[in-house]
């Protein structure tokens, strides 16, 4: 559905060059967000450098500031237990650090 929506994603290496890649629109798909933003603009980008292991916990933590869903079970969460990195907000604003 239209609206907002919040992805969280790492990068062990190669961070930066990892961001500008997505943020591309000609680029061989690879990942989930690359089908993705086919469709979608990117509004903001937030980065926790340093913090690859706290992915999940940055993602439950997005959750607890938004009322939220998940629309697609499994994006992006195909090697941990949360039911997706991709959580719909529609019109909400959600304060991110």
């Amino acid at each position: 559905p239209v609206g907002g929506y919040i992805y969280t994603g790492r990068a062990v290496k190669n961070l930066f060059p990892r961001v500008e890649r997505h943020c591309r629109r000609k680029k061989a798909f690879r990942w989930h967000i690359d089908y993705l933003l086919q469709w979608a603009e990117v509004m903001r980008i937030v980065i926790f450098p340093g913090q690859a292991d706290a992915e999940c916990a940055i993602n439950l933590e997005t959750c607890k500031r938004s009322t939220y869903s998940f629309l697609i079970p499994g994006f992006g969460s195909s090697d941990c237990r949360c039911p997706s990195h991709l959580i719909w907000i529609g019109n909400e604003k959600v304060d991110l650090p």
